[in-house]
């Protein structure tokens, strides 16, 4: 998240941790037994899928040490297209690519399965979590967008209803505000922008065709898309979406400022975690902390 390192999987179900100063890789002792089909990183951890339907989080340690392997998670012997650390990374969601598998969500240091949210029908390829943790959203291959409650452990409702013939929702992007989802098709080289303040919508707000990739800046304003030219262009969403999305003010309490200060990622981390639990209006009914 500080971008002194790029975490890589590769078609071994090796994890990789390069460190962008030392310009040179550590990956883990231990390896998935197939190839690395997703990944994610937190401020201490990284999540990755593979092919042989398992999803094991790593610890990361100093530049130039090893990962150290944590507790390892099975769905079946099904890929694991994607997964996804909470905001506020003490649990991790995935899925696995297959039709009516269900979402899970797992605590990240214990492994325990604290949730598992049917999506129904349709297969999930893509996860991603809002801002305050509160609402899980789940790209499938029939076009669709749901949204998944992390207190009720239900789908809450459907963002963006099926489009026959659309390719399936292979990345799936919330704006920082939880006001606008930004979806990318990758087999149609579409992305789309969605409206998620009032759902369920069935046109995006904006279409952008021909992609190959894209990113989104973290402050919500800019879009990075590189095309079938192969050159990369930078869109500024200030002129898309409406301007009162993109301000959203998160407060972060003294307790919580102050062991990221003085370098106390896991305890910044868990006061982060309890705090945002402490704020769901459903705190109480949600998934269970340990």
């Amino acid at each position: 998240k500080d971008g002194n390192s790029i975490v890589t999987g590769d078609v071994d179900g090796k994890v990789v941790v390069w460190d962008t100063n030392l310009q040179e890789g550590c990956e883990a002792a231990e390896r998935h037994g197939k190839m690395i089909t997703a990944l994610d990183v937190s401020s201490l951890h990284v999540a990755s899928g593979s092919t042989d339907g398992t999803v094991r989080v790593w610890k990361m340690q100093e530049p130039g040490c090893p990962l150290v392997a944590g507790p390892l998670m099975r769905h079946g012997s099904i890929p694991v297209p994607s997964v996804e650390f909470s905001p506020a990374g003490n649990h991790i969601a995935s899925v696995c690519a297959h039709w009516g598998c269900n979402v899970n969500i797992w605590h990240c240091r214990t492994g325990d399965q604290l949730a598992s949210i049917g999506i129904g029908g349709s297969c999930t390829h893509s996860l991603a979590w809002s801002s305050d943790g509160q609402r899980l959203f789940a790209g499938c291959s029939d076009g669709s967008i749901s949204c998944l409650d992390t207190a009720t452990r239900k789908r809450f409702s459907r963002v963006v209803k099926p489009r026959p013939g659309d390719d399936f929702i292979s990345s799936l992007r919330v704006s920082n505000g939880n006001r606008f989802l930004i979806s990318f098709c990758a087999p149609g080289r579409v992305l789309d922008i969605w409206d998620i303040s009032d759902t369920p919508t069935s046109r995006p707000i904006r279409s952008y065709r021909r992609c190959v990739s894209a990113s989104i800046s973290q402050d919500d304003l800019y879009l990075a898309i590189s095309g079938e030219d192969k050159k990369i262009s930078i869109q500024s969403l200030s002129g898309v979406v409406d301007p009162s999305y993109f301000f959203c003010f998160t407060y972060i309490s003294p307790a919580a400022h102050r062991a990221w200060k003085i370098g106390e990622l896991e305890q910044a981390e868990h006061i982060l975690s309890r705090e945002i639990e402490n704020r769901s209006p459903a705190s109480g009914a949600g998934i269970p902390t340990h």
